[in-house]
């Protein structure tokens, strides 16, 4: 698996998977995105709580959580997004959008 320009290559639960940070997300409204990259359904994280590190282990945890709550990464439109607070993972509805 070949990462393009900005995205990590992560293995989780047996699914190889590329997670990517756009590099103005702190100016910007933007999520932390997970997906393969062949296509499939997205992961998007919240990466604006105070105590969500955004580390690969992290990552993987928000993955490990996703995949526990219904996600599958292979199938397309299963979408999902995430925010870590109080040291948990929690799901967010569909219509959630970031406010820094």
């Amino acid at each position: 698996m070949k990462a393009s320009k900005g995205k990590r290559k992560i293995i989780v639960k047996g699914n190889s998977l590329l997670w990517q940070l756009p590099n103005n997300w702190e100016n910007t409204n933007q999520w932390l995105w997970v997906g393969k990259p062949t296509g499939g359904g997205n992961l998007l994280i919240d990466p604006y709580p105070h105590d969500f590190e955004i580390r690969p282990k992290m990552v993987a945890q928000a993955i490990e959580c996703a995949i526990e709550k219904g996600w599958k990464p292979s199938e397309k439109e299963n979408n999902m997004k995430l925010k870590y607070e109080n040291g948990k993972f929690t799901q967010l509805n569909d219509s959630y959008e970031l406010n820094t």
